[in-house]
């Protein structure tokens, strides 16, 4: 394994005794399909498509996919950064536009519902 060849060469070079324990972490969220469509299909209808956006794929951890590991689901992001103001989500200067919460349980009630009829 490259990062224990390379902590150990590192490790040789400054005398230090080093021991690398690697644990694996959280899967990748891998959203079902059908369900992802039937929440944009009801959300587009209550809400039109303008509020919808596709994102990027992300590198961070969500611990989400081991509800999955158990059932079907999908794994949506509720827009809350203020306008003019981007800050990363973790982190101490984080401030969320709280009118998206109203959103947010209307999305989350609305797409439940999506999801369930096509199930």
């Amino acid at each position: 394994m490259l990062v224990e060849t390379t902590t150990h060469q590192i490790g040789e070079a400054s005398g230090a005794k080093i021991t690398v324990r690697y644990q694996r972490g959280i899967p990748p969220v891998v959203n079902d399909g059908p369900m992802i469509e039937g929440f944009r299909r009801q959300f587009q209808a209550a809400f039109g498509p303008e509020p919808i956006r596709d994102t990027h794929e992300s590198m961070g951890a969500e611990d989400f996919s081991r509800y999955l590991d158990h059932t079907r689901g999908a794994l949506v992001r509720l827009g809350v950064g203020l306008p003019n103001r981007p800050t990363d989500l973790h982190s101490a200067s984080f401030d969320m536009d709280e009118s998206a919460i109203e959103t947010g349980i209307a999305a989350a009630v609305i797409g439940l519902l999506g999801m369930i009829a096509d199930a």
